[in-house]
C-alpha cells in the first residue's frame, strides 16, 4: 500500500486511573525521515501483567523510532521491532509466568513513511485505512479484518503473526 497524505490521530482519553494502565495510544515521529511509528493497544482483562505488556511496547517503540536512520530500510526495522517484541513477550510471559491470556491483548502496530504503510497486530480492533482514488472519491479498507483473517489464536509465544505492508 502507498499511503497519501499525512497519518491522522486521536487521543485515548480514559476517566479513571485503572483504566488508562491498560490503555495506551503510542505515535512516534522518525526524526530522519517523513515518517510514524504508532500502535494502539487495548488489555481488556484486569490483572498485574497489563503494565509490562504496555512498557514493553512503549520502550521497544521508542528505541526503533530513535534508531531508525534515513539509509535504513522501514520494512526491515520494522518487522525486527515486531519480532524483538515477541520475544521479549515470551520471555516475560514465561519467566514471569503470567496469568493474563495473550487473548485479551488487542493492539495494533504500525509505521508509515512518505512511500509506505505496514501494520501488524492482535485481537479485535478496527484500523481503517482511506485511499483517495482518481476521480477523488475515497474507499475505506479496515485493516484488521486482514489481520483478523489470518491470525490464529493468539500465543505469548508470537502475539504479532500477520503483517500487512
Amino acid at each position: 500500500m502507498e499511503p497519501q497524505g499525512t497519518l491522522k490521530a486521536s487521543m485515548v482519553l480514559e476517566t479513571t486511573a485503572a483504566a488508562t494502565e491498560r490503555v495506551r495510544c503510542f505515535l512516534l515521529p522518525l526524526p530522519d525521515r517523513r515518517g510514524y511509528l504508532f500502535a494502539l493497544c487495548d488489555i481488556r482483562a484486569t490483572g498485574t501483567h497489563s503494565r509490562p505488556v504496555l512498557s514493553l511496547l512503549e520502550e521497544q517503540l521508542t528505541r526503533t523510532a530513535q534508531t531508525m536512520e534515513v539509509t535504513a530500510h522501514a520494512l526491515h526495522r520494522f518487522e525486527q521491532m515486531v519480532e524483538a517484541i515477541n520475544e521479549q513477550l515470551r520471555h516475560a510471559s514465561e519467566s514471569a509466568g503470567w496469568t493474563l491470556p495473550a487473548a485479551s491483548v488487542h493492539a495494533l502496530l504500525g509505521l508509515m513513511t512518505d512511500t509506505h504503510l505496514s501494520v501488524t497486530g492482535t485481537g479485535d480492533l478496527c484500523a481503517l485505512y482511506l485511499h483517495r482514488n482518481d476521480d477523488q472519491r475515497y474507499h475505506v479498507y479496515n485493516l484488521f479484518r486482514g489481520i483478523q483473517t489470518e491470525q490464529s489464536s493468539p500465543q505469548w509465544s508470537k502475539l504479532f503473526s500477520v503483517m500487512l505492508d
